[in-house]
């Protein structure tokens, strides 16, 4: 599903490429793209792959709290001096992402009992624990995942300034990459029907997402903008609970106050 999520997001993408930048990009832009797409792939294949071996609750937040260290230690390396509130804002949603990211409070590994419950009592599943040595595979793939995606922050902002000419690149170069490791693992390329639809909206959806990252991030505003990015945990919460009426964690119900104020922070620092 991964793969057609990015393939259908190629068409689009480059109808906006042609109409925004008609002047041709520069081969260090193009390369900036091609690099992006490759680790980008990579660190998406390594979080599916985490989230299978390890425990969700472990893997998502090592793998946001990644993807958003590396653009921040990368905007210092480059120069970027936030204000202290600012800063103070990037630690804030730091620890929201942390706390939105978090099951409900039990390790993955999900096994439901076949007893019947106690007194009357509403059934709850059981949760087994994961192994540890599965467990320590998962920390491994989060945080080598979470790097690679905040890698693939990175070089796209260091290509911008060319349009959307190294967006374009860097997703033909990502769809490339999965389509050879879905191949190689065996695994479906299209996506079964029922679920068809969807992944397209996904595909349409993540484009524009990126398509908005590139246009938001300039020079001094890689740390802060890609931590903005981060907070989408936070978002899929909010969004699991309006429309899927899922009950919050009270751990998430704090993330999500707390992310508000960490934009609030960010954007007024």
């Amino acid at each position: 599903m991964t793969f057609y999520c990015e393939l259908v997001g190629l068409a689009p993408l480059a109808v906006a490429a042609a109409l925004v930048w008609r002047h041709a990009p520069s081969g260090s832009s193009l390369a900036w793209g091609a690099g992006a797409g490759a680790i980008g792939a990579a660190g998406i294949a390594l979080l599916y792959r985490g989230l299978a071996v390890g425990a969700m609750s472990v893997v998502a937040p090592i793998t946001a709290v990644c993807a958003t260290a590396i653009p921040v230690l990368a905007g210092f390396g480059l120069g970027e001096r936030p204000t202290m509130r600012a800063l103070i804002g990037v630690g804030a949603a730091i620890t929201a992402v942390l706390l939105v990211s978090t099951a409900h409070g039990a390790p993955d590994g999900v096994m439901r009992s076949d007893d019947g419950p106690p007194d009357g009592a509403i059934p709850v599943e059981r949760r087994a624990a994961v192994p540890v040595e599965r467990r320590r595979r998962g920390v491994a793939l989060a945080l080598v995942s979470g790097t690679s995606i905040g890698g693939f922050l990175v070089l796209i902002a260091r290509a911008q300034g060319n349009g959307l000419w190294p967006l374009l690149v860097s997703r033909a170069v990502a769809t490339t990459v999965l389509a050879a490791l879905a191949l190689a693992t065996g695994s479906a390329l299209i996506p079964a029907s029922p679920v068809r639809r969807t992944v397209v909206w996904a595909g349409l959806l993540d484009t524009a997402a990126t398509v908005c990252y590139a246009t938001a991030v300039h020079p001094g505003a890689l740390g802060i903008v890609a931590t903005l990015i981060s907070l989408y945990p936070a978002s899929t919460v909010l969004l699991a609970r309006v429309v899927l009426k899922e009950r919050l964690a009270p751990q998430q119900t704090i993330g999500l106050v707390l992310a508000g104020g960490a934009v609030a922070l960010m954007t007024a620092g």
